[in-house]
């Protein structure tokens, strides 16, 4: 009798949240390019402000939430740091033109709030708290991962 097992364990670097981020990026840049009611200058504050809490090993998941009316479209985005992400596909694949350019755009972060930097870092940047996630139930669309570390996009709404 043979028996198997698996063990996950943490596989965070900040190199790899780099490489990671670098995907995130090119997501937050179709963003900005495309036009939306908030401007350029938020959204990129927004994209700073990911990274940093990423860096630090405190991101757990983040929304990008579009709405027009009572329509949404999600954006999610899901860290794994158990070396359960194993593939990494090609960022982009995102049609953001079949969202109105008059929606309105908000981002969502949850975070390791025993990170007392983290805390003082958004705080300062005039981050709030009472934000609610609509994507839970989204479906998955691409991963990302370097050598264990990663994070699944996912979307709600057409894309």
């Amino acid at each position: 009798m043979s028996t198997m097992t698996r063990s996950l364990t943490d596989t965070f670097t900040e190199a790899r949240a780099r490489y990671i981020m670098g995907k995130i990026f090119d997501d937050f840049n179709s963003v900005i390019f495309r036009g939306f009611t908030t401007s350029a200058t938020t959204l990129r504050g927004w994209r700073d402000d990911v990274q940093f809490v990423m860096e630090r090993d405190a991101l757990h998941n983040f929304e990008l939430q579009f709405t027009n009316g009572s329509d949404r479209w999600v954006l999610r985005y899901e860290v794994s740091k158990n070396g359960s992400i194993t593939r990494d596909d090609n960022s982009g694949g995102l049609d953001l033109y079949s969202i109105p350019s008059g929606a309105r755009v908000n981002i969502v972060v949850e975070h390791d709030h025993t990170n007392t930097g983290v805390n003082q870092y958004l705080e300062a940047r005039g981050w709030g708290t009472g934000g609610v996630f609509i994507a839970e139930d989204a479906y998955s669309d691409r991963a990302f991962s370097k050598e264990g570390f990663g994070v699944n996009r996912k979307l709600l709404g057409q894309f």
